[in-house]
């Protein structure tokens, strides 16, 4: 009987040993991060850019619009974000430039990229960090930076830029 006893305590042992501990975690499997839409493409406005500008000095105030057009390439998903590369084209009636940009977007169509954009005469070019969206067929992002002008512009100005462009098919 007592080895009886010795058996079923020993099974018993066993037996919780195997159910493991009560207080542990149970393991959830992980789900892949929601797939992006590709957002590849051209986008253009009449007014691509909006571009208002103080003066530090004095607060003189100033904006303009300018066209142009934005060309898109994106890269392969990375969790859960891809990079977004491609340039910047300002037109005529605003000095005619090319601008090269960077960036990454996310599942949600929030966006982040730097680069640069229209400037009156005498202010040099500089890369700014813009933020924005893209929803449907729109893209929308916004940037600021403090440039030191020369010339007519003379002095350090803030660039507000905001980009407003549509997709075309």
């Amino acid at each position: 009987m007592k080895n009886m006893m010795r058996g079923v305590a020993l099974l018993g042992a066993l037996a919780l040993a195997a159910c493991g501990d009560d207080n542990a975690l149970p393991i959830t499997p992980t789900s892949p991060p929601p797939p992006i839409t590709n957002w590849s493409g051209t986008y253009s406005n009449s007014q691509l850019w909006l571009v208002a500008f103080e003066r530090a000095s004095d607060g003189w105030r100033s904006s303009y619009t300018c066209p142009g057009n934005l060309t898109i390439s994106q890269g392969a998903q990375s969790g859960s974000s891809a990079p977004i590369t491609g340039f910047a084209v300002v037109s005529q009636p605003c000095p005619p430039g090319t601008f090269e940009f960077t960036g990454t977007v996310n599942a949600d169509g929030s966006m982040a990229f730097t680069t640069d954009g229209p400037r009156p005469l005498g202010c040099p070019e500089r890369r700014t960090n813009y933020a924005g969206l893209f929803t449907g067929r729109q893209l929308s992002a916004r940037g600021s930076t403090s440039i030191e002008c020369s010339g007519v512009t003379v002095g350090t100005h803030r660039f507000d830029y905001v980009i407003t462009a549509f997709r075309n098919n």
